[in-house]
């Protein structure tokens, strides 16, 4: 597979909140023998013309390149490379739409599963002005090589396959097809990064399932009874399962609630809405966000453009404390955005990515799920054109929150701002971790005896983090 438009790693999403359906407005009767050889780049541009969000000002998408077909024939043939054909349909304010010549994987990898070792890692410089990277990790995957090798949070590394990591090498090392690299440890020993002889080897497997819910527990502290949920990625085929953990917290008497989104990059905004609704007890026609398409959509959907909240849902909390950090994204971003205009919404840790568009996935099915023309379905696979393996992840809109704020693209900036260190993460669901530590402390009003937060804050802390590049990931849609 090759995913294209390569940026940070963060999910994204969209809500189609609608009854209505349409047709596609440009549809033209093109002899399946003029498309011969262009049948990727007709599809690339008629599902673009429809559905982007940037479509009315981007001249290549222009409605009128399609009115005389012999040219739009010629258009197309004179752009033989999809890529580049895909590239040249983009506005120059789109940050993060991509695209995959290989359906299959892409959705898989929507879903949250792909070929990994387990490793959620991520890197920063051994000092401000050295080219030396050091590799931290976040945490292993579940069930995967990287959990099976013994690799822990915390662990750091400078040399893959005994080279060391370099700003200018590190893609190459670490994004390789190789299905198998050598890491090489290192310690931080009296303020240094001392190389150590211990290596661990890590191989990738096929369809590896990263089940989102990473962490839940309750704390009983002093007299209040925390929930806390680490949820690593909106996927709905787990809204069962989250739910389920909402409902233990309010079967214990939870009345405070720590959301753990720090390496929640998005996913399904209905999804968000769920969990939205089950921190705050909406009234009925609380407006959770709404949405803004492109022109064409915005006048077929009308007035349907409001996601509202799950009304007797709520835990009835006043607050909620929601943990991020860099790469924090998208549908993370939106349940922030649209809690804080009806409750009190602590944020602590570091700035979100800023990503306050939401994609759909388009595959060249003309007739689409639902008659929503390209729209991916799994049951509509049979459709799709066998000749056209290409998605494309378009962002097809925007969210703004009930009381019309949407100009997050800089990121979210926490109330408090406490980031990760590389020389001690802590252990994820200790209340001694840093970040929990800080939230804990906030809720009780009393700071952690073990003052775990403030060891992490020296003069000669590694500060560049590095904005590595793994694939954006959007998706869903709700019925």
């Amino acid at each position: 597979m090759k995913l294209k438009r390569i940026f940070y790693i963060l999910l994204l999403p969209a809500t189609l909140l609608f009854n209505s359906c349409t047709s596609d407005p440009v549809n033209p009767e093109i002899d399946e023998v003029s498309l011969e050889d262009i049948e990727i780049q007709n599809f690339m541009w008629r599902s673009m013309n429809l559905w982007y969000y940037w479509q009315s000002r981007v001249p290549n998408l222009a409605d009128s390149k399609i009115e005389n077909t012999s040219d739009y024939i010629d258009y197309l043939n004179n752009n033989p490379d999809p890529e580049n054909f895909i590239e040249s349909l983009l506005d120059p304010e789109d940050r993060f739409t991509f695209y995959s010549d290989d359906y299959t994987e892409l959705t898989n990898t929507l879903s949250g599963i792909s070929k990994s070792n387990g490793l959620e890692f991520g890197l920063v410089l051994e000092a401000e002005d050295s080219d030396k990277v050091i590799l931290y990790t976040k945490y292993t995957i579940k069930n995967s090589d990287a959990e099976r090798q013994g690799v822990q949070r915390g662990d750091l590394f400078n040399r893959v396959n005994g080279t060391p990591i370099t700003t200018s090498n590190y893609a190459e090392l670490l994004f390789s097809t190789d299905d198998s690299y050598t890491l090489g440890r290192v310690e931080y020993i009296d303020g240094a990064f001392v190389d150590s002889e211990d290596a661990v080897l890590l191989t990738k497997e096929e369809n590896l399932a990263e089940h989102p819910i990473y962490l839940d527990t309750i704390f009983t502290v002093e007299d209040k009874k925390i929930g806390y949920l680490m949820y690593n990625a909106f996927i709905a085929n787990y809204d069962t399962e989250v739910m389920a953990v909402f409902d233990e917290f309010q079967s214990n008497g939870v009345n405070e609630v720590v959301l753990d989104l720090r390496y929640n990059s998005g996913g399904s905004t209905a999804s968000a809405r769920k969990i939205a609704s089950r921190l705050y007890n909406a009234t009925e026609e609380t407006v959770f966000a709404r949405q803004d398409w492109n022109e064409k959509w915005n006048e077929a959907f009308g007035n349907q453009l409001e996601d509202y909240f799950d009304t007797n849902k709520g835990l009835n909390l006043g607050r909620v404390f929601i943990l991020t950090e860099t790469t924090s994204a998208s549908a993370s971003e939106l349940l922030i955005n649209g809690l804080d205009p009806h409750m009190q919404v602590i944020h602590i840790g570091d700035t979100t990515r800023g990503k306050n568009e939401f994609s759909i996935t388009l595959v060249d099915d003309v007739s689409g799920y639902s008659n929503f023309p390209f729209l991916y379905h799994p049951s509509r696979e049979p459709y799709i054109n066998a000749n056209v393996s290409w998605a494309l992840q378009p962002l097809v809109g925007r969210y703004e929150n009930s009381v019309g704020f949407s100009d997050y693209t800089t990121g979210l900036v926490p109330d408090i701002i406490q980031s990760e260190s590389v020389r001690n993460m802590g252990q994820i669901g200790s209340i001694t971790e840093p970040l929990l530590a800080k939230a804990i402390e906030q809720i009780t009003g009393v700071v952690s005896s073990s003052r775990e937060s403030e060891l992490f804050t020296a003069d000669n802390e590694p500060k560049k983090t590095i904005e590595f590049k793994r694939p954006y990931m959007d998706v869903t849609i709700k019925n």
